[in-house]
């Protein structure tokens, strides 16, 4: 081989060389156009899914406010109920305790009542043992009245008729 050929041969591997050099940066070039594209696409993915998210999550905390301001207001009322409720049970305590006051006094009547009406039962009791008494003197009279009226009677009987 001569020289001129080897100056041939090394030209045009050169060339070929340059060529796919040039294929490569081509190549490389519009590979990484697309790997631009494609992490811009999915930046834009992640940008609007975050969007997406941020505004899903605004939206929850807006209804969670929500829900905590009308809790805070149920429970306002709640509270309020229950102070009626107790301002009326203190009502009802207090009228209770009068009641018990009272029913202590007449239960203390009645005590009164009752220890008179022991006594008042101590007295039926001497009366009615008087009226036994008194009816054993009638049944004793009614006796002798009975006596005095038969002999009453045979004295009548024994009289001669009157003219």
């Amino acid at each position: 081989m001569t020289e001129q050929d080897l100056r041939t041969i090394v030209r045009e591997f050169r060339a070929s060389v340059s060529d796919e050099l040039h294929v490569q940066q081509r190549r490389m070039t519009e590979f990484q156009k697309e790997v631009r594209e494609r992490i811009t696409m999915t930046e834009t993915a992640i940008l609007n899914t975050v969007s997406d998210m941020g505004r899903e999550m605004d939206r929850r905390f807006t209804s969670l406010e929500r829900h905590a301001v009308e809790t805070d207001a149920r429970l306002d009322r709640v509270e309020d109920d229950l102070g009626a409720v107790k301002d009326r049970l203190e009502g009802v305590e207090g009228r209770l305790e009068g009641v018990e006051g009272r029913l202590e006094g007449v239960e203390g009547r009645l005590e009164g009542v009752e220890g008179r009406l022991e006594g008042v039962e101590g007295r039926l009791e001497g009366v009615e043992g008087r009226l036994e008494g008194v009816e054993g003197r009638l049944e004793g009279v009614e006796g002798r009245l009975d006596g005095l009226s038969d002999g009453v009677q045979e004295i009548l009987r024994r009289l001669p008729p009157s003219p």
